[in-house]
């Protein structure tokens, strides 16, 4: 499920570039690159935002939104992302390190893992909320590029 759910999102987050590439000349991230950076070490830890942020910011205004380019949504979300994928980090290099069952480890691992999965929780919420959001600036800006 889980890979289904990342293949779901990043073709979500390409169509919504591609979209918003459609409605503004001022974006540097391309859609392809929207869902590549978050494979290359290091870079995936500010250029998926970015690729994202334009996109939000592109929508909205282009939509008519400007008051809405502002969002709590975007760092909330990618802030998340960062701390699940660090605990899970964390959680991996603890067992790879364990030499057979160690109480104290697999516990560390249990804890880790618990408040990664109750982080998830907030992160899907705000991320279906950000995906509505867009949504919704897309149509709208769809619908003023139509009448002028």
């Amino acid at each position: 499920m889980l890979i289904v759910c990342f293949v779901l999102v990043g073709r979500w987050i390409y169509r919504t570039n591609a979209n918003a590439h459609l409605l503004s000349g001022d974006m540097t991230i391309t859609p392809g690159w929207a869902i590549g950076w978050y494979f290359v070490p290091f870079a995936n830890l500010v250029k998926p935002y970015q690729g994202m942020k334009e996109t939000w910011l592109a929508s909205h205004e282009a939509g008519g939104l400007h008051e809405e380019t502002e969002t709590a949504l975007l760092p909330w979300w990618w802030g998340l992302w960062l701390v699940t994928n660090i605990l899970g980090n964390i959680s991996m290099q603890i067992t790879l390190r364990a030499d057979g069952f160690d109480a104290p480890s697999s516990q560390a691992v249990r804890l880790i893992d618990l408040a990664a999965a109750a982080l998830n929780v907030p992160l899907c919420l705000i991320l279906i909320r950000l995906m509505r959001r867009l949504a919704r600036a897309q149509v709208l800006a769809r619908q003023v590029s139509a009448f002028t």
